[in-house]
């Protein structure tokens, strides 16, 4: 089978991220994967050992290329424009638009989508399925596929050498308004009020909304800036390697985003064997439980978050305990099995072929307890001195 996946731009991102998983996986299993990208930012690196397999080009070049590929299915990201080339093609592959994004701004092409353009909806998470739901005006399946976490994430648990003397209080996304640095920036706030030895961490490139300056100011402002270490665009393959550093400390991932489609990061953290700590809403209640596997808390309160975190840090035990229940939680889930055995029925069924060794979408759980398959419903740094910690990672030292 030949698919060919669509993205508008080639960054260093999780989406791309995702593409690669799947695009390996998808070769294992004897099927002809490729990506298209119609502008490169800077993001071949991350298919640096399959170059052969990414496309960038613009509109005319896309049209010619699946023209003359003849691809068994086109599935494209939270890219509208290919919905718009294709339509009215006389004869052309089926299409399926994945949703991943969570930005509210992007997730409005929906609404122009009609019922002839697509062969099926997916979404990474059930919680995310709902909000499709709710934006399309038509009758329509939406397939639940949870993303995959790389290999790199699934394996033992490294020993690290070095420890940091305190316990790391880890935010890692991007900085702009969607994922909410600043509300993590309110809860190292609430933690220095009660007396919390920590170090925050934030891994991060600056976004549109915010700058290193935007930043640096309002940590200053709000009296974390002698315990705030910043990382500025580590590499996708490396971050194992920093949350097994997280973990050894003692600490914890924390996530602040006003809302997710799947919640990679976070997903990433705990099969890392970092206790995680998120909002009490979807996609997390999917894979996080409360007391059990993780710290859940309520929306934009800080204050109850930090004193949830402030119980568990005085705790060590506990904090490894639950990390140990969230790297479970996650393995079950998101390990490689369950996901691509769904993925390979799924762009089997949908690229309109006979799937060898039966549909694996006629509900079966596959591995993946807490989520249903398929799901069909209707209508610049700041100042400072750059070094590297025992690890091996940039840090800024803040003056």
């Amino acid at each position: 089978m030949r698919v060919l996946f669509v993205y508008r731009y080639l960054t260093v991102g999780g989406c791309e991220t995702v593409l690669r998983a799947r695009m390996q996986a998808l070769k294992e299993r004897g099927h002809d994967a490729r990506a298209w990208f119609f502008l490169d930012l800077g993001g071949r690196t991350v298919f640096s050992d399959m170059t052969d397999s990414i496309f960038v080009g613009d509109e005319a070049a896309f049209r010619a290329a699946w023209g003359f590929k003849n691809w068994n299915l086109i599935s494209t990201l939270d890219c509208e424009d290919v919905v718009e080339y294709l339509r009215g093609e006389s004869s052309r592959p089926p299409l399926a638009v994945e949703c991943h994004s969570s930005y509210p701004k992007t997730l409005t092409y929906l609404e122009k989508i009609r019922p002839e353009d697509i062969v099926a909806f997916c979404a990474p998470s059930e919680h995310h399925a709902r909000t499709v739901k709710q934006l399309i005006h038509f009758e329509s399946p939406i397939r639940v596929l949870p993303n995959p976490l790389h290999p790199s994430f699934l394996g033992d648990l490294a020993p690290v050498g070095a420890v940091p003397s305190r316990p790391l209080v880890a935010w890692i996304g991007r900085l702009d308004e969607h994922k909410n640095w600043r509300g993590f920036l309110e809860l190292g706030h609430s933690l220095v009020k009660r007396g919390a030895k920590i170090e925050l961490l934030v891994v991060a490139r600056p976004g549109e909304d915010a700058t290193a300056d935007d930043l640096f100011s309002l940590a200053k402002k709000m009296g974390v800036l002698p315990i705030l270490r910043w990382i500025r665009g580590v590499p996708h393959q490396r971050i194992p390697t920093l949350l097994d550093v997280i973990r050894a400390s003692g600490g914890l991932a924390v996530c602040t985003s006003r809302a997710e489609s799947f919640g990679l990061a976070v997903a990433e953290a705990m099969a890392r064997g970092c206790c995680p700590v998120a909002p009490d809403m979807g996609p997390f209640t999917e894979f996080i439980e409360n007391g059990t596997s993780g710290i859940l808390f309520p929306e934009t309160d800080y204050e109850q978050a930090a004193t949830s975190v402030l119980e568990v840090l005085n705790a060590p035990k506990r904090v490894e305990k639950l990390g140990a229940a969230a790297r479970q939680s996650v393995l079950g889930r998101f390990s490689r099995r369950p996901p691509w055995t769904l993925l390979n029925g799924s762009f089997w069924s949908l690229g309109g072929e006979e799937i060898p060794g039966g549909n694996s979408f006629r509900g079966e759980r596959s591995g993946c307890p807490a989520l249903r398959y398929p799901v069909t419903v209707s209508p610049s740094p700041w100042p400072g001195t750059a070094r590297r910690t025992a690890s091996g990672f940039p840090q800024a030292t803040c003056r």
